[in-house]
């Protein structure tokens, strides 16, 4: 059986406490199934410390368990992308993603993710969040 709920309409409130799995919106459910997490554990790139920059799909389905009021197009923006993961997962739910990380060499690698999964509705920039000015 399964006990995703429906997706929670903008403006609307959650029924229930979000704080088990049944809770996920189901958009997010697809997307993580569509995402193959070992594509990315799998990254040979020079320097990169693989693991620490790839949430358990487990992890990324609680994070995301938290986003209750989701809109039907989101724009997103995606902090710390670390190696693509929870961007490649993120952009099969929204509108347009926007991911910015501070190591040029995670940056290049979510750029190589995503020509490689040809996800058109992502940005990728290299600098600092909380400056604003990338």
């Amino acid at each position: 059986m399964n006990n995703i709920s429906p997706p929670i309409e903008h403006g609307q409130r959650p029924t229930k406490p979000v704080t088990s799995r049944d809770t996920l919106d189901a958009r997010f459910e697809v997307a993580l199934a569509q995402v193959d997490r070992q594509a990315f554990l799998n990254s040979r790139a020079e320097g990169l410390v693989v693991g620490r920059s790839i949430p358990s799909t487990e992890n990324l389905r609680r994070t995301l368990s938290v986003v209750t009021l989701l809109p039907p197009k989101p724009r997103v923006l995606h902090v710390g992308a670390g190696l693509g993961y929870a961007t490649a997962v993120l952009a099969g739910v929204a509108h347009g993603v926007v991911a910015i990380d501070k190591n040029p060499l995670l940056t290049e690698a979510v750029k190589k993710h995503v020509t490689e999964l040809g996800l058109k509705n992502v940005v990728v920039r290299h600098g600092e969040a909380w400056r604003g000015d990338q």
